[in-house]
């Protein structure tokens, strides 16, 4: 026992003391204590948790029967949000609900326990008995009826979480004679009681409930059975009955609270009778934060929080007020709960409008249409949302595919909610698939589609259809079966007598049409026709859904309903089409969506830069220094130039080893940003993006002049053209019609040699007319039009520099300095002090070393405490923390197996790319290639980014 304490108390953060002197508590240890310590006090509560929900006795293991929790919680966040299931749930409150079963009935009770860690305190809301509810047939019930099935306690947190709106973490049910036993080994508990209340234990036939007060009003103290008693009572209402309840709980609560000394007693002497999906580190995790709890800690709730017999004949209770009122008193009252919110999932949903997706199959198993039908109980409307079948949504694992493509499929109506959802950011409450054959069983059992006469189309009929019979109700109407409604929408498509949008229009008249005559059957009817579609709803779900549309929309005259239409996209005849399908700026088809379905959107937070906080950049300014060669896909892929490939961008899937190529042309400077890759083609200059939800390459910026040096952060794209730096505001990109402005940048005058970027700016290197010891020319850092530092590298202009954070490196005459932000410019080693030249093989065969005379540095990357650097054909990793720390500085070098010329050291996740020729000579037949090397581990360089390359087990 005491090891499945210890096991579960690991799991927690409180101090261990703390945890041994709980688990000492907990399995009854009886050594005298002559003052009551602070951590006592939740080890009470534990006592009082195990008295009403039966957990730490002896008897545990036998007891619990451990079942999985029903509800998920967020990591974290700053208070309540609605999550992806429509439940409001924060990760500090916990909620568990407990129910009591009373042999006689009487005592039946359901209270929501609240733990809220943020603020310190425990709130017992109390439900009503008599309560009528929702049950899951839609049918309506009193939340008693629960005590009369078997102890279903996933019905019951089932049954108030779609009630009431608010995540249940997990249940307790118990028995009656368990809460007896806990109060008689507690001592009883002690209670006010009235003196009508006194004299029903007075008047009391029983010895065990009889008090020795007589009739007078006053506290007592009540045993187990007199405690049950008190909350059986017949004294006024359920509601009194449900307050005395609740009394009696808040009682044993503070109780234990103020003196604790009995817990291990308690313990010992309860016989639980308990079902429960809690298990133990759970309730441990719940009490191990409320050893700070205030001694005014517990506040009650009342559902309702009147009497409904007060009211005029009992009216039953408004569950949406309710609601609202427990939401607000678990959660606080600032909580969102009414308009539309955007929950923990980003998507956009309202409790008082309902979507439905619904896809429709054409003949050849293709999509007829896709739409979405929204309800609006709150604006008593109806809208209508019509997807072009072509458009391109992202789909999960596929890809980008045609919207009307994702639910071809049997089954995939699943996917194509999720498709939806993801692409357009709005909650879907359900859906609806239907292939060819089944669209024409539903119209034809629902007595056909009512449509005016379209005698515009009778010319165009086979001679063998029986099209149009007239409709006896309305004349003016012809009623088609389920063959003919195809038909009918198919001549306007194949005829040439409409446009595309003609054709959707139709469409919808067709489902207004569909959606009366739907109305107009019975219950039983509409049932029957569900067991013909592909639906995740229920039975009673379609039928208060179609219950629910308001009867003011339903024209009997016209025979349709009255619908608000939006077509997604709108204008899409001006979209970009490519092999059927149809590509459309998805972030402003999302907009538009959201705005129709909704009246008021909660305010976005920009994306752009806060103050204080640097932006994000797409790549590190160590890789783009050195031409952005690598980068980290956040899907765990790296993105790579691969130079034995015509410089083609790759993408190395690492989990399935697999590399795909991206581009056709040869490319540098690799961004990430959201997902879509940005990068400069070198064939034409110009910049471009792959959006992650699109096989489509998109032009960002095209000029006749190429451009290089593009930094990508979450405010602006940077880059040079035509020696100037412009800028132009990052947008979400899909099909190119959503590009930010471009602005050219003032600058320090000077020849533009690059850009980088440190400490959340934008510097840029000029080259200006002062010079050095050397006579070269020096070079100034800048940003905006500020001048931060002069340095120069030497007659060799070619050397690199790079920028980390606000310190600048640099190699010149053969040493690597360093330019702090304070302008302090300080050698920071020789690099013949660190590296020594291989020299050509000896004629007796040894391999002659010396030192090197200042030479070369050829490529240079500085993160952190680490550097890397290739000079003399060899690369180098630098400890710089080590370095300042040691006497020897080869102590602080590691000498890595790579050779030959050696160019654009990029690091990306456990690998540093690099481009050279590996140390062959030119006649080798390998060419200049892209490498990498393992930096984790032993370094081992791979050349195997092609087939063609040499083998792995190749190490210069």
């Amino acid at each position: 026992m005491k090891q499945e304490y210890q096991s579960a108390y690991r799991k927690l953060h409180a101090d261990q003391a703390f945890r041994d002197r709980l688990i000492h508590t907990l399995e009854g240890h009886d050594e005298p204590r002559r003052v009551r310590p602070r951590w006592l006090v939740p080890a009470a509560l534990a006592a009082c948790l195990i008295v009403l929900f039966g957990l730490g006795v002896p008897t545990l293991q036998r007891v619990l029967q451990p079942i999985e929790s029903t509800s998920s919680v967020p990591s974290s966040n700053e208070g309540a949000i609605l999550g992806s299931d429509g439940l409001y749930r924060d990760s500090q409150i916990k909620n568990i609900l407990c129910l009591c079963t009373d042999d006689n009935g009487d005592g039946n009770a359901l209270m929501l326990l609240s733990i809220d860690h943020r603020n310190g305190s425990l709130k017992l809301s109390s439900f009503l008995p008599s309560l009528k509810v929702k049950a899951a047939d839609n049918t309506e019930q009193i939340l008693s009826a629960l005590f009369q099935k078997e102890e279903n306690g996933d019905e019951a947190v089932s049954l108030i979480q779609q009630n009431f709106g608010l995540a249940v973490d997990g249940y307790i049910w118990m028995d009656s004679s368990a809460v007896e036993a806990a109060i008689d080994a507690m001592g009883g508990v002690t209670l006010e009681l009235s003196e009508e209340e006194a004299r029903y234990f007075a008047l009391s036939s029983s010895l065990e409930i009889s008090l020795g007060g007589g009739f007078a009003a006053g506290e007592y103290t009540l045993t187990g059975p007199q405690a049950l008693f008190f909350g059986r009572l017949h004294i006024g209402s359920d509601y009194d009955r449900m307050l005395r309840q609740q009394k009696v709980a808040e009682a044993i609560l503070k109780q234990i609270w103020e003196d604790s000394s009995s817990a291990s007693e308690l313990l010992e002497a309860l016989i639980p009778k308990v079902r429960t999906n809690l298990n133990l580190p759970t309730v441990l995790d719940i009490l191990s934060s409320m050893d700070t709890f205030p001694g005014n800690f517990f506040s009650t709730h009342d559902v309702p929080d009147h009497d409904p017999d007060d009211l005029f004949g009992g009216e039953s209770s408004d569950l949406r007020t309710l609601s609202q009122e427990l939401i607000a008193f678990v959660y606080g009252s600032a909580v969102q709960q009414s308009g539309v919110v955007r929950g923990e999932d980003g998507l956009y949903r309202d409790t008082q409008v309902t979507n439905l997706l619904l896809w429709v199959g054409a003949k050849d198993n293709t999509a007829d249409c896709v739409m979405l039908i929204s309800l609006d109980s709150a604006d008593e409307a109806v809208r209508l949302v019509n997807f072009v079948p072509e458009l391109a949504v992202q789909v999960p694992i596929s890809g980008e595919q045609p919207i009307g493509k994702v639910g071809m499929e049997a089954g995939s109506g699943s996917l194509l909610r999720t498709a939806v959802e993801e692409s357009f950011g709005v909650a879907i409450d359900g859906y609806i698939r239907v292939d060819y054959e089944q669209a024409v069983q539903v119209i034809n059992e629902s007595g056909g589609v009512p449509l005016l006469h379209p005698l515009e189309t009778e010319p165009l009929l086979p001679s063998t259809s029986q099209h149009y019979f007239v409709d006896p109700q309305a004349p003016d109407f012809s009623l088609l079966t389920g063959q003919e409604v195809f038909e009918y929408l198919d001549l306007w498509e194949e005829a040439g007598i409409s446009t595309n949008l003609d054709l959707m229009m139709k469409q919808e008249e067709v489902l207004g049409a569909l959606l009366h005559q739907m109305r107009q059957l019975d219950t039983e009817k509409r049932r029957s026709l569900t067991n013909l579609i592909d639906t995740d709803l229920t039975d009673e779900q379609l039928t208060v859904f179609f219950e629910s549309i308001p009867s003011g929309l339903d024209s009997e005259q016209d025979r349709t309903i009255e619908m608000d239409v939006r077509r997604i996209p709108v204008d899409f005849t001006a979209q970009t089409a490519d092999r059927d399908i149809l590509y459309a700026d998805l972030s402003t088809c999302a907009r538009g969506l959201a705005e129709f379905l909704y009246d008021d959107l909660p305010e976005e937070q920009q994306p752009n830069v806060v103050d204080g906080i640097s932006p994000t950049v797409g790549n590190s300014n160590a890789n783009l220094a050195n031409g952005g060669i690598a980068v980290d896909g956040e899907d765990g892929s790296i993105y790579y130039i691969n130079f034995a490939d015509n410089n083609r961008i790759y993408r190395w899937d690492a989990q399935h080893n697999t590399q795909t190529a991206l581009t056709d042309g040869p490319c540098l400077y690799l961004n990430i940003f959201h997902g879509d890759l940005y990068y400069i083609n070198m064939s034409d200059g110009g910049i471009y993006c792959l959006p992650s939800k699109w096989n489509l390459t998109i032009p960002i910026s095209l000029d006749d002049q190429p451009h290089s040096d593009l930094i990508v952060t979450d405010a602006y794209l940077y880059y040079m053209r035509g020696g100037e730096i412009y800028q132009r505001e990052t947008r979400p990109v899909t099909d190119g019609s959503n590009l930010g402005a471009e602005a050219q940048l003032p600058r320090v005058d000077g020849d533009l040699l690059g850009l980088q970027w440190g400490d959340g700016k934008l510097y840029y290197f000029v080259r200006t007319e002062a010079t050095g010891p050397d006579g070269s020319q020096k070079i100034a850092m800048c940003h905006d039009d500020t001048l931060d530092c002069l340095f120069s590298n030497g007659t060799e202009e070619d050397q690199p520099y790079v920028l980390d954070g606000s310190t600048l490196y640099y190699a010149a005459s053969g040493a690597i300095h360093r330019i702090t932000a304070d302008g302090t410019d300080a050698t920071l080693f020789d690099v013949s002090d660190l590296v020594t030249s291989q020299m050509a093989e000896q004629p007796d065969g040894t391999i002659l070393n010396l030192p090197a005379v200042s030479p070369s540095v050829e490529a240079l990357w500085v993160q952190g405490d680490t550097m890397y650097l290739s000079t003399n054909s060899q690369l180098y990793c630098v400890d710089l923390k080590a370095l300042s720390l040691q006497t020897e500085k080869k102590a602080s070098i590691q000498v890595l197996p790579a050779a030959g010329s050696i160019w654009n050291l990029c690091l990306a996740g456990e690998y540093l790319y690099y481009t050279g020729d590996g140390g062959f000579s030119d006649t080798s037949g390998y060419p200049w290639q892209t490498w990498r090397i393992s930096i984790s581990g032993t370094p081992v360089v791979e050349s195997n980014l092609l087939p063609s390359s040499p083998s792995t087990e190749w190490a210069p």
